[in-house]
């Protein structure tokens, strides 16, 4: 049971018109096809989501749903919001973010970071053994080794994130520099031999949340928005379990690519006669499908980033299209208004909850009233539509009947 603590964190989400985290399953209204579909999904455990919707309407929300669901179902989670950091376009950002947003579920801490889950690892698998999936990595074992002895490794990881550009040890392979593109292999390298290694340990599978692809029609250069594209469809290859990853050949313009994919692989790790020692899959003892645990979930605003609905379409994603949440508008409001009478339940604010009582039938009305007046009518309207009517109630003590917050409610809309 949640205190009144939780609940006030959930209504100060609210007041920014989100739904946050730990009211995500809470304030959930109207989306049960969509979760049926998730659900589906998951129990699948192979491939990727498009997910589309108006500015509003709940597209950050249906991610944070899909998040909290997998991590209930034992798969361990990534987020990423594209922006000004990270920017599409960079590989090393975008995956430094991925491994900071890493969560992994477990049943005495709730949930292990990538070195709490790295530390818990080299405990069951020694370094060496056959199971081992990490220490096979020529980029992780040098970290997992130093790991295993409880020795310090932020040096080797800064370096592996590009955070530094000063190589820890003679004998750590080279990193590119991380702006650019020819570091998306390794990274997805890097990757793939993790969440496979997770598996290994018991969980799922890697479900990965990319937000706000829309950000893609906001970058400048022919190259940029080429890098962009790329990094996107290395993760529909990864997802789809592409075999053209494992074996392709390369041809060389600018950059070394794959014959089949088009992808860049990086330069440091191709030798003179065209073989690679890394691919976007890593080479793994005894291995021989594609199959590395990896799922997505990509998301953007409908109407924009249409070259990833196109390949949503030419790869069989899963598409998934929200649309307002009508016909729910009054069960949002009695869930927001509980959640917010718990979150004031305590004796300094029993006044409020003692006039909210006479009042609560009306404040429904009025609310939605207000709510169809605004402009656009998206959740995120309805959320702060309700959150301001009930911050004005608790804060005018002599409102204490239905005609008096006719008149409040009007003048605070």
């Amino acid at each position: 049971m949640m205190n009144n603590c939780i609940y006030r964190k959930i209504i100060g989400a609210l007041r920014g018109g989100i739904i946050g985290h730990d009211g995500v399953e809470i304030l959930t209204v109207g989306r049960e096809k969509e979760m049926n579909l998730i659900k589906s999904w998951l129990e699948k455990k192979e491939g990727a989501i498009l997910i589309e919707a108006p500015y509003g309407v709940g597209k950050t929300h249906m991610n944070m749903l899909i998040e909290k669901k997998a991590l209930d179902e034992g798969f361990c989670v990534a987020y990423v919001q594209f922006g000004t950091e990270p920017p599409m376009h960079k590989p090393g950002s975008i995956f430094s973010n991925i491994f900071r947003t890493l969560q992994f579920p477990d049943k005495e801490k709730g949930i292990l970071d990538i070195h709490e889950f790295l530390a818990k690892y080299a405990v069951r698998f020694p370094y060496g053994s056959d199971e081992n999936i990490i220490s096979s990595n020529k980029f992780l074992r040098k970290i997992f080794a130093l790991a295993r002895n409880g020795k310090n490794y932020e040096s080797s990881w800064n370096y592996l994130l590009g955070l530094t550009r000063d190589r820890p040890y003679d004998d750590f392979p080279t990193i590119p520099d991380p702006r650019v593109r020819t570091s998306m292999s390794i990274y997805f390298n890097i990757l793939c031999s993790i969440s496979l290694a997770a598996r290994n340990f018991g969980y799922k599978g890697l479900v990965l949340l990319f937000d706000e692809l829309e950000q893609y029609d906001k970058t400048y250069t022919k190259v940029w928005k080429e890098s962009s594209r790329d990094f996107i469809r290395a993760v529909s290859y990864i997802c789809s379990k592409n075999k053209d990853l494992k074996d392709e050949e390369f041809f060389k313009d600018n950059y070394y690519r794959g014959e089949k994919t088009g992808l860049i692989y990086n330069g440091h790790h191709v030798s003179r006669d065209g073989t690679a020692d890394v691919r976007y899959y890593p080479q793994v003892p005894g291995k021989i499908d594609c199959d590395f645990g990896i799922m997505s979930v990509l998301s953007m605003v409908e109407g924009e980033g249409t070259m990833f609905k196109e390949m949503a379409k030419e790869k069989n994603f899963l598409e998934i299209t929200l649309r307002s949440t009508e016909g729910h508008e009054f069960e949002l409001i009695k869930k927001i208004t509980l959640v917010y009478k718990k979150s004031y339940s305590d004796l300094s604010e029993i006044s409020f909850i003692d006039r909210f009582i006479n009042l609560e039938k009306k404040f429904e009305q009025k609310v939605f009233e207000n709510y169809q007046k605004s402009r656009d009518k998206t959740t995120r309207d309805l959320v702060k539509t309700t959150i301001d009517a009930l911050d004005l109630i608790r804060l005018h003590e002599e409102i204490v009947d239905e005609n008096q917050l006719d008149d409040l409610l009007i003048v605070g809309r």
